[in-house]
């Protein structure tokens, strides 16, 4: 899923779905530990 124009809401929006992504993996890893 390509597209030319991305706007910066857009691109935060992913970059916050993916932090929120890796903090619970990181949670469950020191759960697990």
């Amino acid at each position: 899923m390509i597209r030319t124009e991305i706007t910066g809401a857009e691109i935060a929006e992913e970059m916050e779905k993916e932090r929120r992504l890796f903090q619970l993996q990181m949670c469950e890893y020191l759960i697990k530990v």
